[in-house]
């Protein structure tokens, strides 16, 4: 029950137009994002449109301070464009925060390994809250906020336009959707059932490019614009050991790093493991009795 009042245009995302606003009542600053009308199966509101009920009911749940807060969606009627209203983050995203270190003193800046791991953290635990509810499939450094907290960058992931349920992935959907092809997972390309494990690989591409400051896989392509060259490097190149190129990533965080963006989503981690290698967590190791007379066989 509250009027918001657009105050000026902010750009142009992947769901339409976006705007801040403010609120009549609570003076809160929000985000306001427009799906424009194009053509019935090629516009940016055809996603949100198509989005079920259970769908918007998992976007407006979720609650964390890595994670954009959807406030509300609206589907749009004859009077309006569909638009959802977003909490309203002052900052770049991670694409231009990336772009910015390649391009300072023209040659590129690598973050520093504390600050890297501390996104990579963040990331993380936002990328576990919403694959408990929801598959993203879209996860790229563009869809991914930076608010600056005190001088803390707090990554914020944003963009649930091809986002699914994840709590049953054999369910039929009436939305697709494409994701961006150079952070897609071979079982997208393959067309073949999809988990949270499509997240999983997108995000370990997103964290190679932010330790390299370049997409893990681009050297391996002749021409990066090449749609059918991008389907074959995703199915069956691998990316590089970082630490050959990084030697101040530990060898836990590469390894974890390589696992996120194997081929088959089988041989990839789940964020519990991926958080506690993060957090340079040991492994647990079960505790075992053994029979003093089998020990003092074996000693």
């Amino acid at each position: 029950n509250e009027l918001f009042e657009i105050k000026e245009f902010v750009g142009q995302g992947s769901m339409g137009q976006v705007y801040r606003a403010i609120g009549g009542k609570s003076q809160r600053t929000v985000a306001i994002k427009i799906s424009l009308e194009q053509n019935e199966f090629d516009s940016p509101s055809f996603a949100l449109k198509s989005l079920s009920n259970e769908q918007k009911i998992a976007l407006l749940g979720i609650s964390h301070p890595n994670v954009l807060a959807y406030l509300y969606v609206n589907e749009g009627n004859d009077d309006t464009d569909p638009y959802v209203i977003t909490e309203f983050v002052e900052g770049e995203t991670l694409d231009e925060f990336i772009k910015t270190l390649q391009a300072e003193n023209q040659e590129p800046k690598e973050p520093n390994i504390e600050d890297a791991m501390d996104l990579l953290r963040q990331i993380a635990a936002g990328m576990q809250a919403i694959n408990d509810t929801v598959i993203h499939r879209d996860i790229k450094p563009g869809n991914i906020l930076l608010a600056n907290h005190d001088g803390r960058l707090v990554p914020k992931i944003a963009d649930f336009g091809v986002a699914k349920i994840a709590i049953d992935p054999t369910r039929q959907e009436t939305f697709k959707g494409i994701q961006t092809i150079s952070y897609m997972a071979p079982e997208v390309w393959n067309q073949e059932t999809q988990t949270i494990k499509v997240d999983i690989y997108s995000v370990g591409l997103v964290f190679y490019e932010l330790l390299l400051l370049k997409h893990p896989l681009v050297n391996q392509m002749s021409d990066p614009f090449d749609l059918h060259e991008w389907r074959t490097t995703h199915l069956h190149r691998v990316c590089p050991d970082i630490r050959g190129i990084r030697s101040d990533v530990d060898q836990s965080v590469a390894q974890v790093l390589l696992r996120m963006t194997a081929k088959r989503p089988a041989d990839r981690p789940g964020w519990k493991e991926i958080v506690k290698v993060l957090n340079f967590e040991p492994p647990q190791t079960a505790s075992v009795e053994v029979d003093p007379e089998i020990l003092q066989a074996i000693q």
